[in-house]
């Protein structure tokens, strides 16, 4: 390029002036950095303050105690919850006696187990701001805690139940799924909390027969798959004398297969759908471990599963900033989900994914029942094997318990889904019912099992007694428990109980 060439020239001084003003920029940032770096972190922390004090006020418009709320921050846990009281928490922990490990998202009750699919962690307590599944009448805390052994704490101080059981106690262990484990209610006003206080009550009045002691071996999700094998892979070993199973709710739901109906449809169109063989002990949940498991041992799965590790705990570590949590977890995930869908669906086939509604009402595989009968005949088998008396009954659900609902049970009743799922638990219940009472004449000589249907124990209750769409307040709880001895004394289970 020589002299005579204006463009050049150009192009130069260009370059010259570009790389001067960058450099003067360079020089002055070096010399206000600090001011800059100062400045910036104030602002941050001032928006975080301000992030805060706005989600501890929605937190407590909706019944959740300062100190919870306080808890879940990391700029409030380390500053003012270490010089100002915590009632709720030391209440927790001092009546459960476990560790209080946080606010929904922060704390991860629920741990893999290959065998059982997943089962409750030990010594570990929590709260949420709604139950799993929970409508917008749902507020307050609610929490839960499991003692030593993974059980759903049942009475004051979370005593460890050893497995060897104590002279003088009659023991009972009841098996269900989230309902019976309690999330709804405070632990200790769960179906097995007021059961075991309903009969020591009686005891002491009489004077007469053993202390009763009722373990809580309820688990969200469980259906009787993994209620088969929690009993016979470990809860044996507690030598109980009565053996309970709560089922209806989960088991209504498919958790063992893909199978023909509309919500795959698109899957398989997308080739996203893989058909397994169908078994009534491994649920979808265990494949997927089985999966994670086989993935990991190769460069790229291990690559992806630390990807995925690492995002959710950058994820879960956000909500705990004010900036991250209030805004984004109370008010507007909904509704910017909802932007982007309505955004991007006219970038998608219509006819790839159906209405979720419309899925549910034909989500009731017929295999199901299969699974739930089944399931039935191993636990029998282990009844006659380990000597225990076992009561197999179908729990009441909404929609299919007969109840006239309250004004707060019809929001979630009268909602597009709730119809949707009535339409699949009721189809599930119509065919479980004959199920069961067939089952039970086949063991009509045995008089070491007992069979019921207490679906419609609560058809005459005009109380709310439902926080959701299935799990029991305190009051329901209490009901329930009630109509279990009941039936507990109808099947001649109960040593020495007066009438």
């Amino acid at each position: 390029m020589t002299e005579l060439d204006p463009a050049g020239g150009t192009l130069r001084k260009l370059f010259l002036n570009t790389t001067g003003a960058f450099g003067r920029l360079n020089t002055a940032f070096r010399k206000r950095w600090k001011r800059i770096v100062f400045w910036g972190l104030l602002g941050l922390g001032l928006v975080e303050v301000l992030s805060i004090s706005a989600a501890m006020e929605q937190l407590s418009s909706k019944g959740i105690p300062a100190d919870i709320a306080r808890d879940h921050f990391f700029l409030t846990r380390y500053t003012l919850n270490l010089v100002m009281d915590t009632p709720t928490i030391d209440r927790i922990e001092q009546t459960t006696n476990s560790d209080y490990r946080g606010f929904e998202g922060r704390c991860n009750n629920i741990g893999a187990d290959s065998l059982l699919g997943w089962r409750n962690k030990p010594g570990i307590a929590c709260s949420f701001l709604l139950p799993a599944g929970g409508a917008p009448y749902s507020t307050g805390l609610l929490w839960s805690a499991f003692d030593a052994n993974g059980f759903m704490v049942s009475e004051p101080g979370g005593p460890k139940h050893p497995r060897k059981k104590p002279d003088g106690v009659f023991r009972i262990i009841m098996l269900g799924d989230s309902s019976l484990a309690g999330f709804g209610a405070p632990p200790m006003q769960s179906i097995a909390g007021h059961t075991q206080r309903i009969l020591n009550d009686q005891k002491k009045k009489t004077g007469v027969g053993p202390t009763y002691q009722v373990i809580n071996a309820g688990v969200g999700g469980y259906n009787s798959a993994q209620q088969y094998l929690y009993l016979a892979s470990e809860l044996i070993y507690y030598q109980p004398d009565i053996v309970f199973f709560f089922n209806g709710w989960t088991e209504s739901i498919n958790r063992h297969g893909h199978f023909s109906d509309s919500r795959f449809a698109y899957m398989r169109k997308s080739k996203k759908f893989k058909p397994v063989e169908f078994s009534s002990i491994q649920t979808k949940k265990h494949r997927d471990y089985s999966a994670f498991i086989d993935r990991s041992y190769t460069l790229k799965g291990a690559a992806v599963i630390l990807k995925n590790a690492l995002s959710r705990a950058l994820g879960n570590s956000w909500d705990q900033t004010g900036m991250g949590y209030w805004a984004w977890k109370l008010e507007f995930r909904k509704n910017w989900k909802g932007f982007w869908k309505a955004v991007l669906s006219p970038l998608k086939k219509s006819e790839k994914r159906p209405d979720v509604a419309v899925a549910i009402k034909a989500d009731l595989d017929p295999r199901v029942l299969r699974v739930y009968e089944e399931n039935i005949h191993r636990s029998i088998m282990q009844s006659k094997l380990e000597g225990f008396k076992a009561l197999f009954v179908l729990q009441p659900v909404i929609g299919v318990d007969g109840k006239a609902y309250s004004p707060e049970e019809r929001l979630w009743v009268d909602t597009k889904i709730g119809k949707a799922k009535i339409i699949r638990r009721s189809s599930f219940y119509e065919k479980a019912r004959p199920l069961l009472s067939s089952i039970a004449r086949e063991n009509a000589d045995d008089k070491s099992l007992c069979f019921a249907d207490m679906s419609g124990v609560l058809q005459d209750v005009k109380k709310r007694v439902y926080v959701d769409e299935g799990h029991l307040n305190s009051y329901g709880n209490r009901l329930v428990a009630e109509k279990i001895i009941d039936q507990f004394r109808e099947c001649s289970f109960l040593p020495s109980l007066p009438e």
